[in-house]
């Protein structure tokens, strides 16, 4: 792969504020959802990570939180001792590298099955479900 495919598929500065403003607004809906919007803080951040990860992004979400993360200082993307700041800080520094990993892996195993599920559900493949 060259360098200006990579460059193409980088993430800009401004689609990265953009997108964290969605990850920001899940992130406060599961912690009022949980009634921890106040006392976050005495909750340790990478689990929420990892039930952020699991629960609400699909793999390719996940990769662009994940290398936006990689790709930007902490201090341009969210206001510091913030929830963002929280989250994204356990993100970039507290989280098992080989968990967050392992999730994607799972999350991408599992959207390719729904694929090639849904292909062989269409009513029209009825032979091929017969030869399975």
């Amino acid at each position: 792969m060259n360098e200006d495919s990579l460059k193409e598929k980088q993430i800009s500065f401004a689609e990265a504020k953009e997108f964290l403003k969605t990850v920001h607004d899940d992130l406060v809906a599961l912690l009022e959802q949980n009634k921890i919007t106040e006392s976050y803080r005495m909750y340790p951040a990478e689990d929420i990570v990892y039930i952020m990860f699991r629960e609400y992004y699909a793999s390719q979400d996940c990769l662009k939180i994940v290398s936006i993360v990689e790709g930007f200082e902490l201090t341009e993307l969210v206001e510091y001792n913030s929830v963002d700041w929280w989250f994204f800080s356990a993100l970039a520094f507290d989280v098992d590298t080989d968990k967050i990993i392992k999730i994607i892996q799972e999350k991408i195993t599992e959207e390719e099955k729904n694929k090639i599920n849904s292909v062989i559900d269409k009513e029209d493949d009825v032979v091929l479900k017969k030869r399975i």
